[in-house]
């Protein structure tokens, strides 16, 4: 075994100036869009020692106002960007109404205003019109105003719970063909693009659950506005967009004698037992 060494220790010593820089752009609502940047300033033979301790850091983001002032006034040692808000350009903006979001904020990351909105508002390429708020946790879009926007509803047999057990399926295919903002989803491959009756699958297959229609809905901004009013102060998440449409019947399913129970519990996805054979 080589003999052990003894311990070392190296002390160095520099000197540097520390900045801390801030710009913001005022935004509706009291909202701000900014940049924070850190650098650190020292001899060069120092920076090649100490340069890996101090890396030059920049933040941009969205703040309310008042953090700003909080920060700026070291109420707050951290200036965080607030979750969900972000600049999105039109043509994005109204993908939402039509797709899936996750397709549209996959293309949305590949802008620069994704990751540097405040570069992005100084250049030109953003504006207030552009600003959204995203709520992933609720699955809902909100405009600057604080307003749901239009998303599309997918319907299976346990999101909206369009299965044989709430609905009789045969009343609610031809209501379902008829509209024009409703089209099928989950075709199985090799199969046309048709609406149709499909299987669940033997793993959540329940006795009075066995069959389902899987759709995507496409509200009209009036019928948003009808689902609005129907549940007041809330932000419209996914799980209430279900709840509105089956009781505002704007499907029309429970017009048509499709629906077998005449309350939103009624078609709780717990009725019934599992399908012991499977």
């Amino acid at each position: 075994m080589p003999p052990s060494l003894p311990a070392q220790i190296l002390r160095a010593q520099a000197n540097a100036l520390l900045t801390r820089s801030l710009s913001v752009h005022p935004l509706p609502f009291g909202l701000t869009v900014f940049r924070l940047s850190y650098t650190a300033d020292m001899p060069s033979e120092e920076a090649a020692i100490f340069g890996t301790a101090y890396p030059a850091k920049v933040v941009e983001g969205f703040a309310l106002s008042t953090t700003i002032q909080d920060f700026i006034h070291g109420k707050t040692a951290v200036l965080r960007s607030e979750r969900g808000f972000v600049f999105m350009p039109a043509g994005l903006r109204q993908r939402i109404a039509t797709d899936d979001i996750y397709p549209v904020l996959k293309d949305w990351e590949k802008l620069e205003m994704s990751q540097l909105p405040y570069t992005a508002f100084e250049k030109g390429d953003a504006n207030p019109e552009d600003l959204l708020d995203i709520d992933m946790s609720n699955n809902v879009v909100l405009t600057r105003t604080g307003e749901p926007m239009p998303q599309p509803l997918h319907f299976d047999y346990m999101d909206g719970y369009l299965n044989n057990g709430a609905y009789d399926l045969e009343k609610a295919l031809p209501v379902l063909r008829a509209n024009p903002r409703v089209r099928p989803s989950d075709v199985p491959r090799g199969q046309r693009d048709e609406l149709s009756i499909l299987p669940v699958p033997s793993y959540n297959r329940r006795t009075n659950q066995s069959q389902y229609l899987a759709v995507t809905f496409i509200p009209t901004m009036d019928e948003l506005q009808r689902m609005v009013a129907h549940i007041p102060a809330s932000r419209l998440s996914r799980l209430e967009r279900y709840r509105a449409v089956f009781e505002l019947d704007i499907l029309g399913l429970r017009a048509a004698g499709a629906a077998k129970y005449p309350t939103y519990e009624g078609i709780d996805p717990d009725n019934g037992d599992c399908d012991e054979d499977n």
